[in-house]
C-alpha cells in the first residue's frame, strides 16, 4: 500500500522532475604493515552500484536500490592471521546534492541484507548480518548524461549470524573502513 501511495505520489505531483540515475563506483586499497618480524597484508575491494529516481523541483534528492560487492583479504606470515572475506551487500540507498549542477553530494545507505562468506585459518563460514555506508563525493559532466567522479567512502559491516555446516550460532563482529572510490553515473532526465 505503501508504494503504491509512493507511486502514486510522484506520478501526480505537479513540481516533481523525475529521472533516473545509475552509478557504479569502485574503490581498492592495500595496507602493509610489519611488527616484531610479522608480516600483515590487507587488501580490500569494493564495487557499489544504485538504480534510482531522481526527484524533486530540480531533480536534487535520488532514492533507489544499492547493491554492493565487497571483499577483503588479510594475509600474515603466521597462519593464524589470515583470514578472507566475501559480501553481497542489498538496501536502500539516499543521495542528495548541494548545488543546482548537481556536482557535489552526500549519500547514505543501510543494507538490511549482507550475506557472506569467511574463511578463517583455512576454516570456512557462511555469514549473514548488516552494513551502513556513507559517502561524500563530487561528479563532474563529461557529456550531457554522463559524469565522473571521486568520492571519500565509510562503509561499516555488522555480522550478527555464522554458519558452519549446519550448526549456526550468534556472533558480533564487525568490519570498518575508510576509503577513496572512483565513480561513473548516468542520468537519465
Amino acid at each position: 500500500m505503501c508504494r503504491l501511495l509512493f507511486i502514486l505520489f510522484l506520478i501526480l505531483s505537479p513540481n516533481l522532475r523525475a529521472g533516473f540515475y545509475l552509478q557504479h563506483s569502485f574503490g581498492h586499497n592495500t595496507t602493509t604493515n610489519s611488527d616484531s618480524g610479522e608480516n600483515v597484508e590487507n587488501s580490500n575491494m569494493r564495487n557499489s552500484f544504485i538504480l534510482g529516481a531522481m526527484f524533486g523541483k530540480s531533480g536534487q534528492w535520488v532514492i533507489g536500490q544499492g547493491i554492493t560487492h565487497s571483499s577483503s583479504s588479510t594475509e600474515a606470515t603466521s597462519l593464524a592471521g589470515a583470514e578472507d572475506n566475501s559480501f553481497l551487500e542489498l538496501g536502500p540507498r539516499v543521495i542528495f546534492f548541494f548545488n543546482q549542477a548537481k556536482n557535489f553530494y552526500i549519500s547514505a545507505t543501510y543494507n538490511f541484507y549482507a550475506k557472506g562468506s569467511r574463511t578463517k585459518q583455512g576454516a570456512t563460514e557462511d555469514i549473514d548480518g548488516s552494513s551502513l555506508m556513507g559517502a561524500i563525493g563530487v561528479q563532474m559532466k563529461a557529456t550531457k548524461m554522463i559524469y565522473f567522479g571521486i568520492s571519500m567512502n565509510y562503509h561499516s559491516i555488522s555480522i550478527s549470524e555464522s554458519t558452519v555446516g549446519n550448526t549456526k550460532s550468534e556472533v558480533s563482529h564487525s568490519y570498518s573502513s575508510l576509503y577513496p572510490a572512483i565513480e561513473l553515473s548516468i542520468r537519465f532526465k
